[in-house]
């Protein structure tokens, strides 16, 4: 089985954004004496993801994609799952607690 080159760079740079988190996760974990530090990354990023930045970023989105298909530039599938994802970017910290049966403070 061969690799195209547009494989071989996927890789490489998928490669490196994992090494990235790795080097950035074990520096932390060597100067700090939290005890779940990769718990507070993620956090972090949970954070980031469904803010107030992240949420004026979908509505801005999908007024994009609505735009997009009146135009007819933008496939209707293809809309309606960008829109699903939001839906669920936003959404899966109810879900989760939901399932879980819990409520939890701070990080989901």
């Amino acid at each position: 089985m061969r690799c195209n080159n547009k494989d071989s760079v996927s890789f490489r740079v998928l490669l490196l954004i994992l090494l990235s988190f790795w080097i950035t996760t074990s520096a932390n974990a060597m100067g700090s004496t939290a005890s779940d530090i990769i718990g507070n990354n993620l956090c972090i990023l949970v954070d980031n993801l469904t803010g107030s930045t992240a949420k004026a970023i979908g509505v801005l989105a999908m007024i994009l994609l609505a735009f997009g298909i009146m135009t007819g530039k933008v496939n209707a599938w293809t809309a309606m799952s960008t829109i699903i994802g939001i839906f669920v970017l936003f959404g899966v910290s109810n879900l989760l607690l939901y399932i879980s049966g819990t409520s939890t403070t701070g990080c989901i």
